[in-house]
């Protein structure tokens, strides 16, 4: 038996193609590909299925693809890529038996809780129980799902939290808000805490202090890596206050949403911007943020905080989807080499 699966974001999109039954799997292929590169999601997995022999096009069974945006009755349309899919179309076209697409956090979050402690870095330690779990993604957009581990395996919720209402906090906020406002109309918390969000988080705070933003930060393929990775050198204070800014406003967002998923069993921050803004979240601004809750900042002080290190998470969690549990987040072997499916190439 061969399955595909895939983790499919607005950035990259990570496949691997599994063969074997029951609790025996290996790895045949894996790869990452850029998204926007692609139409659709059907011209991105016929460039993928060019990489594979025709022998082993033929065997894959199923499909268990990953989606960045809400799943409705086997349809998506992607949030951050002019895409729309269906389940039954896929499989109609590729020729498989089955094709399950899955919310990307929900998918995310059945990985969480087989990761190790050298994929966590801590941002509070807090005492964990036996409780809901809040899973927070940020990375071309801002993914929300709550979960809770079971005896017979995970519950997860998915969800859209990601597209609630920015809610301003202080002047400073407003100001933020009425800078968006003409520049979208709706502003969403993923407006603002997200890669493109950084970006515009940045000529903000450019504009309001009187300095023009490099262009060349703005312009580049990734500007929430590159404002990232100019704040690094010290010597770029509005990247710096840019990024500050941005932890702050991300500390009060996972509190907010920490609360009302009553998630006291912890919080696990994921996502290329998160993981790269890793060492500001470290500082005051980030857990001040997250703490100040009112009468609720004892409850608040006992929730954990993590940022998952791996970039694989979302992978592993579909994967683990896909074989049933049987591989979940730990590395599988490679397949050994078949020479009947390289001489059918």
């Amino acid at each position: 038996m061969k399955v595909l699966v895939g983790d499919i974001g607005g950035t990259n999109a990570r496949f691997r193609l599994l063969e074997g039954e029951g609790h025996q799997w290996c790895l045949r292929h894996q790869s990452t590909w850029s998204s926007p590169r692609f139409d659709s999601l059907e011209a991105l997995l016929e460039a993928l299925m060019s990489n594979f022999s025709r022998l082993e096009k033929a065997t894959i069974d199923e499909a268990w693809l990953a989606v960045a945006g809400p799943v409705r009755a086997g349809r998506v349309t992607f949030t951050n890529l002019p895409w729309q899919a269906d389940s039954q179309a896929l499989a109609a076209r590729f020729g498989w038996n089955r094709v399950s697409l899955i919310n990307d956090l929900e998918a995310l979050a059945h990985a969480v809780p087989s990761l190790g402690a050298k994929e966590l870095m801590p941002l509070q330690h807090g005492s964990p129980g036996n409780a809901n779990c809040l899973v927070v993604a940020v990375g071309t957009g801002l993914g929300v799902a709550t979960f809770k581990t079971q005896d017979h395996g995970v519950d997860v919720f998915a969800s859209e939290g990601g597209h609630i209402d920015f809610a301003p906090a202080d002047p400073d906020d407003f100001r933020l808000l009425e800078y968006l406002r003409t520049r979208y109309g709706h502003i969403s918390q993923e407006r603002v805490l997200s890669g493109r969000g950084l970006a515009d988080l940045y000529r903000f705070v450019c504009d309001e202090q009187g300095a023009p933003p490099e262009s060349a930060l703005l312009e580049a393929d990734d500007p929430a890596a590159a404002i990232n990775q100019r704040a690094e050198s010290a010597q770029a204070p509005m990247a710096v206050a840019a990024i500050e800014r941005f932890s702050g406003l991300l500390g009060r967002f996972l509190g907010n949403a920490a609360l009302f998923s009553a998630a006291l069993g912890g919080v696990y921050l994921c996502g290329g911007v998160a993981t790269r803004l890793y060492p500001y979240l470290t500082n005051a601004a980030f857990l001040d943020a997250f703490l100040d809750r009112g009468r609720m900042k004892p409850m608040m002080e006992r929730i954990p905080v993590w940022t998952i290190a791996s970039t694989e998470v979302g992978l592993n969690g579909v994967t683990a989807l896909a074989t049933r549990y049987a591989v979940t987040g730990m590395p599988i072997d490679a397949c050994a080499v078949d020479h009947l499916s390289q001489a059918q190439s």
